[in-house]
């Protein structure tokens, strides 16, 4: 290999394992590991429930799996990771903690729908924070209900209506000012996409699903600033790209997001305790099952 080869090498690796060091240390622990607790609260609920073949779409290092496995010792699970460091993570985990022969991992594995899997595979598939990697929440309810089994649950977490609300507000009042009409608008568009309650419930019987049952919960992230609000990694892979779409390129989007950090610097340094920053996060609990 020359010289560039290797070095090109050499950054892709490392480029990698920065993100993977993201992950596990400022996105994983946070979010995610919040909404788990109710993927396992909501799916070991019935405590007569025996599943034999579950999948964890989106697993991460294996928290939630974990969980369900040291319930349902006789199960095995399949755990598809799209970020191959993490996903490796997971595997050594399962074999640290013995429990490889009941799992396996797929690695690095794309989460375009429809996934390779056969029709009425699982007995349970479950997906925490995904609907965003996947597609729209409604895809992945319906590919859900493909996968399972009759009688069959699936559970999911899903970032609702009304997260981010302390930036989308002040981020509104900043295009205003601006005279940018159409951004406002496209804001609006984006605000909506996020699902409510009977948005998802309508989605999830669309999808074939039964006994929709749905838990919201209202979460409340911390940041120092708003310039570490904006680039921590949680943000940065979830809805900022979705924010710049709105704000637009060029000096549009510089002006945007400059205006919009100051004035949160300017608004919460006076009305939050130690000048802290928060956030809301709205994530529904979705549990259905499919019928017989």
């Amino acid at each position: 290999m020359s010289d560039a080869g290797a070095s090109s090498s050499n950054a892709g690796v490392a480029r990698a394992e920065r993100r993977v060091r993201a992950y596990v240390e400022d996105i994983e622990p946070f979010l995610p590991a919040q909404a788990a607790r109710l993927l396992t609260q909501a799916l070991l609920a019935d405590k007569k429930f025996r599943p034999l073949r579950v999948l964890d779409l989106g697993g991460g290092t294996g928290d939630l799996a974990r969980e369900l496995l040291a319930a349902w010792p006789k199960a095995s699970l399949e755990l598809v990771e799209p970020l191959t460091g993490v996903g490796e993570l997971a595997r050594a985990r399962f074999a640290r903690l013995g429990l490889a022969a009941q799992t396996k991992v797929h690695v690095g594995a794309p989460l375009h729908l429809p996934l390779a899997f056969s029709p009425r595979s699982f007995d349970v598939v479950v997906a925490n924070l995904l609907s965003e990697e996947v597609g729209t929440p409604a895809e992945l309810l319906e590919e859900g209900s493909r996968l399972l089994k009759p009688k069959g649950r699936f559970a999911a977490t899903i970032v609702s209506r009304g997260s981010w609300a302390e930036l989308t507000n002040v981020f509104r009042e900043t295009l205003r000012d601006l005279g940018r009409p159409e951004a406002v608008a496209a804001l609006a568009r984006e605000e909506e996409s996020l699902p409510d309650a009977a948005l998802l419930t309508t989605w999830a019987r669309d999808a074939g699903l039964v006994d929709v049952e749905i838990e919201l919960s209202r979460f409340t992230l911390l940041f120092r600033s708003a310039r570490e609000f904006f680039y921590a990694p949680l943000v940065e892979s979830g809805p900022l790209l979705r924010w710049k779409a709105v704000a637009g390129h060029g000096e549009h989007l510089q002006d945007a997001f400059f205006f919009t950090k100051e004035a949160l610097e300017t608004y919460f340094a006076t009305s939050a305790p130690r000048s802290t920053l928060p956030m809301t996060v709205m994530v529904s609990c979705l549990r259905a099952r499919k019928p017989q």
